[in-house]
């Protein structure tokens, strides 16, 4: 797992505010996380089932709190 502050640059850069990113290997899913905290949408990929249901676990635990995240933040706090 990576800090999303590391997606900032290359989001920003490379993704328009409500656009869609992709990730082919989403892993734990800290891009999509990260998109979305930049208000973009993201869609990941993975072959490890593990690791996408690990994912989607986190992505659901930030959509359904529904906070104001900051870059400092951490989005998968135990």
């Amino acid at each position: 797992m990576f800090p999303v502050e590391l997606c900032e640059i290359p989001i920003k850069a490379t993704c328009p505010k409500d656009g869609l990113l992709l990730d082919p290997f989403v892993g734990t899913g800290s891009s999509v996380a990260a998109a979305l905290l930049w208000n973009r949408r993201g869609i990941g990929i993975d072959t490890s089932k593990s690791y996408l249901e690990e994912a989607d676990r986190r992505l659901r635990k930030v959509l359904s709190e529904g906070q104001a995240l900051t870059a400092q933040q951490s989005l998968f706090q135990a």
